[in-house]
């Protein structure tokens, strides 16, 4: 009876003593990240002195970043998070080990193990990283057999029932569904027609607005054909005009830059100049085999938001 009791206080004690040391583990936290930028994966402490800090992955035990005696530690760091991990070291007196990561990629969405000790106290904490996509929207003309139609669609995107396009004629919307293309049939080629898609998750919106103008010329006159850029859209942009001749045959005349780079297909070298400052083309000395339907369209990485 007293060997029993016995064990039972050294039990006790060892219990305690596992107490006085400290140590925290804390739920999983939830985050998203975008596709090739940076997200910031949240762990705290409470600050103290001779702070030992481990980043790594669930899955395979990776090594994702280490901080300890006063300065980073990455000779053992997974190759692929290499030059792609930082601290904030000037929060690190306030309790803040949370880790920036950039350039993400798809292999990123998992879950991470952040460890904290310092003097007297150890720290544990998980966050699940989801990775979501938003890239290569496009808004595309296409005419075929007499009928001629719109084509909005993103090309990267997850996941993908995070995504809605809406078209809409201009304050009316018309047409609304949850899936990554939609067509639209041209009824009146005179009306604006925007089409907009949503990703929910990422709470973004990329907008597309195609216009036809009906324009009667005489030879040897001049014309300014071009795009209207959206008040945001200032820099990492590419305009392209275009000749579909007969409603068919697609040709591409020329292009720039925000930078204001003129590119201009050979036979044309003499005939069109960039307006400068603008993404506009001016087109001279007008034959009747110029005669078509002219696309002026904009390629950017950055997102346009419509005021």
């Amino acid at each position: 009876m007293t060997q029993k009791r016995q064990e039972y206080i050294c039990n006790i004690i060892f219990i305690c003593v596992m107490l006085f040391h400290g140590s925290a583990v804390r739920g999983q936290t939830i985050i998203w990240g975008e596709l090739s930028k940076e997200v910031i994966l949240p762990c705290s402490f409470k600050p103290n002195k001779e702070e030992v800090i481990h980043w790594r992955t669930e899955i395979g035990k990776l090594i994702v970043h280490k901080y300890y005696k006063g300065r980073d530690r990455l000779e053992q760091q997974d190759q692929s998070y290499q030059n792609r991990t930082s601290l904030f070291l000037s929060e690190l007196s306030n309790g803040n080990a949370s880790l920036l990561l950039r350039d993400l990629q798809k292999s990123d969405g998992q879950s991470y193990h952040c460890y904290v000790g310092t003097n007297g106290q150890k720290e544990e904490y998980t966050v699940k990283l989801n990775i979501a996509a938003f890239e290569q929207q496009s808004m595309e003309y296409e005419s075929k057999n007499n009928e001629t139609s719109l084509r909005c669609s993103v090309n990267n995107t997850y996941p993908s029932d995070a995504v809605s396009i809406t078209w809409r004629l201009g304050n009316r919307t018309v047409q609304e569904m949850k899936r990554p293309e939609s067509y639209m049939t041209i009824t009146n080629s005179m009306n604006a027609h925007q089409c907009v898609i949503h990703h929910s998750i990422l709470n973004r919106n990329w907008t597309g607005t195609w216009e036809m103008k009906e324009l009667n010329l005489t030879e040897g006159s001049s014309i300014t054909l071009g795009c209207e850029l959206c008040q945001t859209l200032k820099t990492n942009y590419t305009v392209t005009l275009l000749l579909r001749n007969n409603y068919s045959q697609q040709t591409e005349l020329a292009s720039m830059t925000n930078s204001n780079t003129l590119k201009t297909a050979e036979n044309y070298k003499q005939r069109i100049n960039a307006v400068n400052g603008k993404p506009q083309f001016v087109l001279k000395d007008l034959k009747v085999e110029d005669s078509g339907v002219y696309m002026c369209n904009i390629v950017s990485t950055t997102a346009c938001l419509f005021m």
